[in-house]
């Protein structure tokens, strides 16, 4: 599960000016990254913990202020028709849902959400709610559009608060087919939002932070040789080459053994520029050893001195 990056080095240079005030001061809070669950100022809502009345209230609270037609929410709650009858067990769906919005109305003494019933569908209206998943891909878009403006410090700012509303994978216990979709559409977001860090911790000469961001990007994309190259290279700046040399080694692990594929030239050639970088000659029948995955053989540094194990 992919982690925030608020806490040690990184946090200390692009903390966002968050802390959450924005979710627990709305009436409703609806939280889907990393978690399942249905706050009332604060308050879990215990008619929405679990079962098809807390995936109802949940799709329609993505989808708030639209109206969804019934067989799309039967489908979604009924997948692959394992539900003959389907509209009958949405009434009953939708009349619990009903039920616990009403006890939420008493619990915060004030109306929280009403579900409408509007031409052949339901949609959730409500004013004061919070859905974290919605206000990650907001600001993400936000974010994206302040850095193609050129206006950086926006940018860094905003991708930094939409990396933090990302506290996991969206509702990781539900492998139901639209869930397993806006997981993997929210997962490929926040990779654009760390590319979107890691683009300009590097411009800043921030390589802590950078080679920090790369490592979550890896984790979500292990294929990722963009990421391992960058790693690399930032390494060889600061003259760390036994780091440069283990990262193209885990590239070319989980290429190998995850795609049964070679790193590409660019990867080997970046590993070049890193060995470049730190005095350590290249010798072209190195090739042959990235190939058959054999231990680099010790070289002397282009200087000379003691020998570089590889």
């Amino acid at each position: 599960m992919a982690t925030l990056f608020t806490g040690g080095v990184l946090g200390a240079m692009i903390e966002p000016d968050v802390s959450g005030e924005q979710m627990t001061d709305r009436r409703l809070e609806v939280k889907m990254l990393g978690t399942s669950e249905v706050c009332v100022q604060g308050v879990p809502a215990a008619g929405l913990r679990a079962g098809k009345t807390r995936k109802l209230f949940q799709y329609l609270a993505m989808r708030r202020g639209r109206v969804i037609p019934k067989s799309q929410l039967v489908d979604v709650l009924w997948p692959e028709g394992s539900n003959g009858g389907g509209n009958a067990s949405l009434k009953v769906a939708v009349h619990a849902l009903r039920r616990v919005l009403r006890e939420c109305e008493k619990q915060a003494g004030v109306p929280v959400a009403e579900v409408r019933y509007v031409d052949f569908g339901y949609e959730l209206v409500t004013e004061d709610v919070c859905v974290d998943i919605t206000d990650f891909s907001t600001l993400a878009q936000s974010a994206a559009a302040a850095a193609e403006a050129g206006d950086v410090e926006l940018a860094k700012a905003t991708y930094a608060e939409a990396a933090a509303l990302y506290h996991g994978p969206f509702l990781p216990d539900d492998e139901s087919e639209w869930a397993r979709e806006e997981r993997m559409w929210a997962e490929s977001l926040y990779v654009k939002v760390l590319n979107g860090l890691i683009e300009i911790a590097v411009s800043e000469g921030r390589e802590l932070a950078a080679i920090d961001l790369c490592k979550r990007v890896v984790s979500l994309d292990p294929y990722n040789e963009e990421m391992y190259r960058l790693m690399m290279e930032m390494h060889g700046n600061c003259s760390e080459l036994g780091m440069a040399l283990r990262w193209y080694s885990e590239c070319e692990d989980r290429l190998r053994n995850g795609l049964g594929v070679e790193p590409s030239d660019k990867t080997r050639e970046s590993l070049v520029r890193v060995l470049a970088l730190c005095g350590v000659e290249y010798s072209p029948n190195w090739d042959r050893q990235f190939r058959l995955g054999e231990r680099l053989p010790q070289r002397r540094r282009a200087s000379g001195g003691e020998p570089l194990a590889g």
